[in-house]
Order: structure tokens, then sequence, then C-alpha cells
């Protein structure tokens, strides 16, 4: 059922309607973790919130096809001054402070 809505979304253009319209919004992106264990438990993948590699590495792709990827401070600054960001900005944040983000 969700590969039939996601495939008339698609056909009806709204992803493409929801980037026009947000493209001068910033997405702000989160990560606490990363794994490449596949049923990673413990710190591994604490609480189910560490993301797999391959999944951040498809994550990203998508971020460099879709999205103008800029510092937090560089995104700050702008807003601060009230300057315009790039068009469909985006920053990656890092929460926790895993080792695995290193």
């Amino acid at each position: 059922m969700k590969k039939l809505i996601y495939r008339t979304i698609s056909k009806l253009g709204v992803s493409r309607l929801m980037r026009r319209l947000h493209r001068a919004d910033l997405t702000i992106i989160m990560y606490h973790g990363f794994t490449d264990c596949e049923r990673g438990s413990g710190i591994q993948n604490f609480e189910g919130l560490h993301l797999h590699v391959d999944a951040f590495r498809q994550h990203l792709e998508h971020l460099h096809g879709y999205f103008k990827v800029i510092s937090l401070e560089s995104a700050l600054d702008a807003l601060e001054r009230d300057h315009a960001l790039p068009p469909h900005a985006a920053v990656i944040t890092m929460d926790d402070g895993y080792r695995s983000n290193y």
C-alpha cells in the first residue's frame, strides 16, 4: 500500500511542487549514531537510533542530488544577518557524540 501511495504522489508531481515551495527553507537533519551491524544492540544501536552505514550513504546521495549542504555555522550566520540561504539548503548535525559519528 505504501508503494502505491508513493508512486501516486510521484506521478502527481507533489514532491517537485513541495521542493519548489520550500526551496528557501532550511532543512536540518540530525543523526545520533551509525552502525555496520545488521542487528546492532546495546551501544551499537542505542534504542534503535543508530542508522546503518549503508542507509546513511543513501541519505548522503539523496542530499547530494537534491540539497545544498552547508555548515551549521554558515546557516546561523545567514539567519543572524538576514541573508538569503542557498536554495534547498540543508545542515547535517550529529547528536550525543558517539564514536561512530567520527
